[in-house]
């Protein structure tokens, strides 16, 4: 006769046998969440540097979250996890570091300053840039220009970065 297919079952979900062949099959959950951690990680890392590199070109969540190979909703979760802060925000952090070293070292307008990072209105670029900032941009720009030293040299080399133990942080403005 046929063997019981109720007994195959049985073992597969845990009857006589099951639970030891389910323990050896699988890694301990720590593991996999480890793993699941450090792909996200890795994942934002990836959209990080994409940030770095295309932030003058627009930028829309579902084209960072396949950079991250992640729907735009898990996508935009993970990242504010692993940052603290989500992703549009950040990326807005990335341009606006672009524009204030560009102001302080540059003679462009603040108008193509504005489309050089990655806006496409001057008076959304201002609003966010004061907001963000503290100062608008021509004001940061006088001011850099009444200090002798100037204000480049207080300036990160680069903005936020993912440090190589993977941890990533920046700065969220207040309110």
């Amino acid at each position: 006769p046929p063997a019981d297919p109720r007994a195959h079952r049985s073992t597969r979900s845990g009857g006589p046998g099951g639970a030891a062949l389910a323990e050896r099959e699988r890694p301990p959950a720590h593991d996999a969440r480890a793993r699941t951690q450090r792909a996200h990680r890795e994942a934002v890392q990836r959209v990080i540097l994409a940030m770095r590199d295309r932030f003058r070109e627009p930028l829309p969540l579902e084209a960072l979250a396949r950079v991250a190979h992640s729907s735009p909703y898990h996508f935009n979760r993970v990242f504010r996890r692993v940052t603290g802060v989500p992703p549009v925000q950040y990326l807005a952090a990335v341009r606006l570091e672009a524009a204030k070293r560009l102001l302080l070292t540059t003679r462009f307008s603040v108008a193509a300053i504005c489309f050089e990072v990655g806006y496409n209105s001057v008076g959304t670029f201002t609003s966010l840039f004061t907001e963000l900032v503290g100062v608008s941009p021509r004001r940061l720009r006088s001011v850099d220009t009444a200090v002798p030293a100037g204000v480049l040299g207080a300036l990160p080399e680069q903005p936020a970065a993912a440090d190589p133990g993977g941890e990533v942080s920046v700065r969220a403005p207040d309110g």
